[in-house]
């Protein structure tokens, strides 16, 4: 395929950005040519000039709309639960595959990808099929499903497959986000655009996953106890144990961390005392 033959149209439903303000920037932003991009804000209802799109009544005038056009490539839907209708339940699997087979033969029809946008849930469990929200419908019926994630130790953001059923299903892309201010006149607009930057073998299962850091030791934890305990001079040690017991800190790992710390202990009448010595804050 030439690229010639991908260029092409695309129809843009986007319930939660504001079509002048977020969209039109960012395409700017990124170079698009406005003359083939359309953005559906509404449908035309008998005694309203324009009503909410809704997926469980009004792919057919997504259809024509797409014949009108002529040449889309690309249809987005950001997000989907937006444009269910009233009937609709999101999280309901006979639900989700009913609204989602006309724009299936849409697509085979005419040849446009169909994207949605579906964001994640708030589960930590599961694979990754499972993370996203609502009913697993909306992984299970598409035939190819990526996650769009950051890496929290790094910041870098990936683009992976979560299944893909036309191809690789190993290979995803990193990306980063660049600003460009935007210049219209007045006022000057900053927004954002996707910078490729590779192709990766990162996996789903890793971003969604990540190795858990490893908290300090209960030997650390004891030396921090100890540190605070006597920043402001020596305390007798029958009352450090109390504090101890108190704080959660066993007295065996106190015991443990008073070796790797220049404490002093010294024997009095009413029993011993620790102190700790100068510099001890910073060992």
């Amino acid at each position: 395929m030439t690229k010639s033959n991908c260029l092409g149209s695309v129809i843009i439903l986007a319930n939660e950005d504001d079509a002048a303000r977020t969209i039109r920037p960012r395409l700017d932003a990124a170079g698009a040519d406005l003359s083939r991009v359309h953005i559906v804000e509404g449908v035309a209802r008998a005694g309203a000039e324009a009503d909410l799109f809704q997926l469980d009544t009004d792919v057919k005038d997504l259809r024509e709309k797409v014949r009108q056009i002529g040449d889309v490539k690309l249809i987005i839907i950001d997000p989907p639960a937006a444009y269910l209708g009233a009937k609709v339940d999101a999280y309901k699997e006979s639900d989700v595959r009913r609204i989602l087979a006309p724009l299936t033969t849409l697509a085979h029809d005419t040849g446009a990808l169909v994207l949605l946008v579906v964001h994640l849930n708030k589960r930590t469990d599961g694979g990754a099929q499972q993370r996203f929200g609502g009913s697993t419908a909306w992984i299970a019926a598409p035939r190819v499903a990526f996650l769009v994630s950051e890496e929290e130790s790094t910041k870098n953001r990936f683009m992976v497959p979560v299944k893909n059923n036309l191809g690789d299903d190993r290979n995803g892309f990193a990306y980063r986000i660049v600003e460009k201010l935007i210049d219209y006149g007045d006022p000057r607009i900053k927004s954002s655009h996707v910078e490729w930057l590779g192709s990766t073998t990162r996996s789903a299962h890793e971003l969604l996953n990540p190795p858990r850091q490893k908290n300090g030791s209960v030997v650390d934890d004891a030396k921090a106890f100890l540190r605070t305990e006597l920043s402001s001079g020596p305390v007798m040690v029958v009352d450090l144990e109390a504090s101890a017991q108190a704080a959660g800190v066993s007295w065996a790992s106190v015991k443990r961390a008073r070796t790797k710390l220049p404490i002093m202990a010294a024997k009095e009448v009413a029993g011993w005392k620790w102190s700790l010595m100068a510099g001890g804050r910073n060992v």
